[in-house]
Formats: structure tokens, C-alpha cells, sequence
């Protein structure tokens, strides 16, 4: 399923990208970087990327400890973005999408993926 939103230029030039976008793609951020290349727009969090000499966005490094701390801090936000919009624990949740029992669509998809990427953090079957 895709999500298809229109952008506009406003009075000025400047391209508008409204904040249910933003907040569609990355629960909890407030400040990001745009990138236009080959006629695709990304969006990320400016947290956790700074700008190199030659213009390009980056990912700044960072130890293993303070990645898994960051990664499982930016999931949490996430599910309880889901939790406070949709009144439901994430356990709860899973547990039910598991069982086949919540209805597809984007945001129950997403959901399970987070759940999914914390529970495999968290039992060592994957790294951040």
C-alpha cells in the first residue's frame, strides 16, 4: 500500500510538506533534512545525520551500545504513537495480529513490522 500525498510550492518557492506527512513517515520528529535526488524526495530525522563537506547527508557514527540504546528508543516512540491513536498496548496488538485477527492496512502493517523489530532487537535475532 502506498501513501500518496501532493506537495505544493508555496508563495515563495519553497516546496510544502504538511506536518501529517512528516509525522506519517517519522512518529516524534520535529527538525529533518529533505533530499532531492534523481527526482525522489527522502525525508529523515535530522537526529543521528549530519552534513558532510561535500554537501551529502550522512548517518554519524555511533557505538554499538548508544546505536541499540537510540534504535530502541526511536521504537518505542513509535509504538506508542500506534498505542495512544489506536487505544491498544502493542503486545496486544501483536498478539492479535499474529493470530490474524486485526484488519490489513498501512498503520496495522507498520505497526507489526515495529513490533516485529523490537522483539527481534530485543531477543538478538537482529542488530539495530
Amino acid at each position: 500500500m502506498s501513501y500518496i500525498k501532493e506537495l505544493e510550492i508555496d508563495g515563495s518557492g519553497q516546496l510544502v510538506i504538511e506536518a501529517d506527512l512528516v509525522n506519517y513517515l517519522h512518529p516524534n520528529e520535529k527538525s529533518f533534512y529533505c533530499i532531492l535526488s534523481n527526482s525522489t524526495i527522502t525525508i529523515i530525522p535530522k537526529k543521528g545525520y549530519k552534513v558532510n563537506e561535500e554537501g551529502n547527508v550522512q548517518k554519524e557514527p555511533e557505538d554499538e551500545v548508544s546505536l541499540l540504546k537510540s534504535v530502541l528508543a526511536e521504537l518505542d516512540a513509535e509504538l506508542e504513537w500506534y498505542e495512544t491513536n489506536y487505544g491498544m498496548s502493542s503486545e496486544e496488538f501483536y498478539a492479535k495480529w499474529r493470530k490474524g485477527k486485526v484488519k490489513e492496512n498501512f498503520d496495522m502493517n507498520a505497526w507489526a513490522i515495529t513490533c516485529g523489530h523490537k522483539q527481534d532487537i530485543m531477543s538478538g535475532k537482529r542488530n539495530p
